[in-house]
């Protein structure tokens, strides 16, 4: 995946943000995350507000699993997808994204 103007990030990739994404993100700050929704409002060129679900164990270390980050489109790349999320049933992705005490699942 290279995201450009010409391809931008679309709710629903599995994507790493990484110091490629934002410095914030450098190092083992590095998060697995699934993008919800993609703020259209104009901003820095180069750069995006994403609301994003955080995938994996990074997200047992943090308050809320569901953030808003602000991120160069063109640092992510693509994230490997857990076999064991893929067969879930999308009803029980949902449920689990939208419950605040869990680790969000995949969402399609």
């Amino acid at each position: 995946m290279n995201l450009s103007p010409t391809n931008p990030p679309r709710p629903g990739q599995v994507v790493v943000l990484d110091r490629a994404a934002s410095v914030q993100f450098d190092g083992d700050r590095g998060l697995t995350v699934q993008i919800l929704e993609v703020d259209e409002r104009p901003t820095l060129e180069g750069w995006a507000w994403l609301t994003v679900a955080v995938l994996g164990p990074p997200a047992a270390r943090m308050r809320a699993a569901v953030r808003t980050v602000f991120v160069q489109p063109a640092g992510l790349r693509p994230a490997a997808i857990p076999e064991e999320l893929l067969g879930m049933p999308r009803s029980r992705r949902v449920a689990a994204a939208k419950r605040a005490d869990a680790v969000p699942q995949l969402i399609r």
